[in-house]
């Protein structure tokens, strides 16, 4: 399966804590702008498509924009490339 890099990056980190819930803002790396937040959104809508995420059905506040948290599938386990976060 073809993942965006991206969603790729995202995948892997969730894979490294397959318990957890996140908004992993930290694969934009320490500087990123709003617009940035968007791609990430971009990449969860793409890997929970792929139904190798999905919703943990939590929403936080981040920068005042309501974002859901998400847990990566066992598909995504299977996917997933953790050493490679």
């Amino acid at each position: 399966m073809a993942l965006s890099t991206l969603a790729q990056r995202l995948l892997n980190v969730h894979a490294t804590t397959p318990n957890g819930l996140f908004y992993a803002d930290e694969v934009l790396g320490s500087l990123f702008r709003e617009s940035d937040l968007k791609l990430l959104d971009q990449a969860y809508e793409e890997l929970a498509r792929a139904g190798l995420m999905q919703e943990a059905g939590v929403t936080i506040s981040y920068f005042g924009s309501p974002k859901n948290l998400y847990r990566i599938t066992e598909d995504g386990r299977k996917e997933a490339k953790p050493t490679a976060a």
